[in-house]
């Protein structure tokens, strides 16, 4: 760690070793188990890794890390030496998966972290740096793109439990001690389609009531004009031909009677339902 790495911490009154650093003449990145820093002469930047989702750079070597809530910081890496940025981001990308408590996974080949360079730096001794490359060459290398995405968190609810703890949770509050605990009175259930139909059952029930003296009106008709056909029937010697008109008319008579005394019932039944439905509970 260099003097300036422990000044830029001493300043920001964080202690501790840094994890990796990342430094050019006018900046630096240093990251902590926890926490991403970088400091220009612009100020101090912090973000905190457990809240950081991707780390990506334009064509142009501009940085950008994202958060929830918005660009967290934006830096320049025009400068930085492509060795160590090669090396610095991916431990990043480590820290970060051990900040969400997530295992820390290889560098996927592609569609995830996109380091400066073709291909990731190869292991070396210590104390045996590979050499710089030449200025336009690191600004090159500075101009392609980096990306790291965080991981979704490690604990994931099914969709199933999302939908239940977006689902309100009513409980009863403890009474303290020594008090008399009160009833609750439940809520008033709201009314159903038969009850609030109940009016019109009523008006439907005061109308069908008038059929049933129409109705027995009908039936005495029918007797009486089945007495009289038979008759007529008979005395002009169709005897057979009267009998069964006597016998339909009759039974027909009968059948109406019975349907006015099943109306009236009816009508009853839905008179007394309206009735009780006004009444309020004792």
């Amino acid at each position: 760690m260099s003097e300036r790495v422990q000044s830029a911490l001493r300043g920001l009154g964080i202690g501790g070793t840094p994890l990796a650093t990342l430094e050019k003449e006018d900046a630096l990145f240093v990251l902590l188990e926890g926490l991403l820093i970088y400091q220009d002469a612009g100020g101090t930047r912090r973000v905190t890794l457990r809240d950081l989702n991707r780390i990506h750079s334009d064509g142009d070597g501009l940085l950008r890390v994202e958060t929830p809530a918005g660009t967290a910081l934006t830096a320049s890496l025009l400068g930085f030496d492509p060795a160590e940025v090669q090396a610095f981001f991916p431990q990043v990308r480590d820290a970060t998966a051990r900040a969400k408590n997530l295992p820390s996974a290889p560098l996927p080949a592609a569609g995830g972290f996109k380091t400066f360079g073709t291909t990731p730096a190869p292991a070396t001794v210590p104390s045996s740096p590979a050499p710089s490359p030449a200025p336009d060459d690191r600004r090159e290398a500075n101009r392609r793109v980096t990306t790291v995405t965080a991981a979704p968190s490690p604990v994931s609810p099914a969709p199933t439990e999302v939908k239940r703890a977006e689902t309100p949770v009513v409980t009863e509050a403890a009474a303290p001690a020594g008090a008399e605990a009160t009833p609750v009175a439940p809520l008033p259930a709201k009314p159903t389609a038969p009850l609030a139909a109940l009016p019109m059952l009523a008006e439907r029930a005061n109308a069908v009531h008038a059929l049933v003296g129409r109705l027995r009106v009908l039936a005495v008709v029918l007797g009486l004009a089945a007495v009289g056909l038979a008759v007529v029937q008979y005395l002009g010697d169709q005897a057979f031909q009267g009998l069964w008109t006597l016998i339909a008319g009759g039974v027909g008579s009968v059948a109406l009677f019975i349907f006015a005394d099943v109306t009236r019932l009816i009508v009853t039944l839905a008179r007394a339902v309206a009735e009780q439905s006004r009444t309020p509970d004792a």
